[in-house]
């Protein structure tokens, strides 16, 4: 998956590993392991994908086309917005800029503290 491809579906990690990379393209955000999910930024909030994502190791996804996940989404209503809040988080930190402003921010409290 790359930054600014078209946002049609997303994914589930069934097993393996994978790097969710600032926009960048080199900076890490994040390492998703097997349960965790990705995509959903581009279905809920952008229609674009908003980082890069790739495997690490072997790795096995299941995709979740568009079209399945609204219709999904009209049935759990209540889910679908637990959804939205957590992909507008995850929106925040998509850019390297943005990932170094938060990491200095928590050192800055871990110092304070």
């Amino acid at each position: 998956m790359r930054y600014g491809d078209l946002a049609d579906c997303m994914y589930f990690v069934r097993s393996g590993q994978v790097e969710v990379l600032a926009t960048d393209g080199r900076t890490r955000i994040a390492v998703l392991t097997q349960g965790a999910y990705f995509g959903e930024i581009g279905l809920l909030l952008t229609d674009r994908r908003t980082v890069s994502v790739r495997a690490l190791t072997l790795c096995q996804l299941e995709v979740l086309e568009k079209e399945k996940f609204m219709l999904i989404a009209k049935s759990f209503p209540e889910t679908f917005k637990f959804l939205r809040k957590i992909a507008k988080q995850r929106a925040k930190i998509c850019t390297a800029e943005q990932l170094l402003v938060q990491l200095l921010f928590v050192l800055a409290l871990n110092y304070l503290i």
